[in-house]
């Protein structure tokens, strides 16, 4: 298995990554600095959740990626195990 973090840990940092997305736009859009400048810094945070997700977001038992569930899945699509146990 590629990834390392437990899969508990993976869904916070991937939900702390969004949310650091979310408040970026959010200080874009109120006029902390430039809207351009928000889209961009989002854009860059957006291919770090994507890493991020690609690394990490794997079922423990088969070792496959999780690809497009939700965080908040219980069952992997493949081996059909609890991802958390």
């Amino acid at each position: 298995m590629k990834g390392k973090l437990k899969l508990s840990t993976a869904r916070w940092v991937l939900r702390a990554v969004l949310g650091v997305i979310v408040v970026v736009l959010a200080l874009g859009f109120v006029g902390v600095f430039s809207m351009r400048v928000a889209i961009y810094n989002a854009f860059t945070i957006g291919i770090l959740y994507t890493i991020l997700k690609l690394l990490f977001w794997r079922c423990p038992h088969c070792g496959r990626l999780l690809g497009g569930m939700k965080l908040h899945s219980e069952n992997c699509y493949y081996c059909e195990q609890k991802l958390e146990e």
